[in-house]
């Protein structure tokens, strides 16, 4: 689906038109990525959108602290689960 402005974009996702998300960051994130996923996946669950965030890859231990970074999943770590999450939504 294409999306022409962010406006557009916040009034789909308040008015519920996205039932469900799948937030992804660049290889290896770092805080920055990880910090600004999550975060977004919180605002999601707030609006009542089921979000899910996939890494391509892994990143820092040092981030585990981050609140919701249990429910993160790596597709290097677990391809099938990701295609599936994908085919789902």
């Amino acid at each position: 689906m294409k999306i022409n402005s962010t406006a557009q974009l916040v009034h789909d996702l308040k008015s519920g038109k996205f039932k469900k998300v799948f937030i992804t960051t660049h290889h290896k994130p770092d805080g920055d990525a990880m910090g600004s996923t999550l975060g977004l996946m919180h605002i999601m669950k707030e609006l009542g959108i089921e979000a899910h965030v996939v890494t391509p890859t892994d990143y820092s231990d040092s981030l585990a602290w981050l609140p919701g970074n249990e429910t993160v999943t790596n597709f290097e770590e677990s391809p099938e689960q990701v295609k599936k999450l994908v085919k789902y939504l």
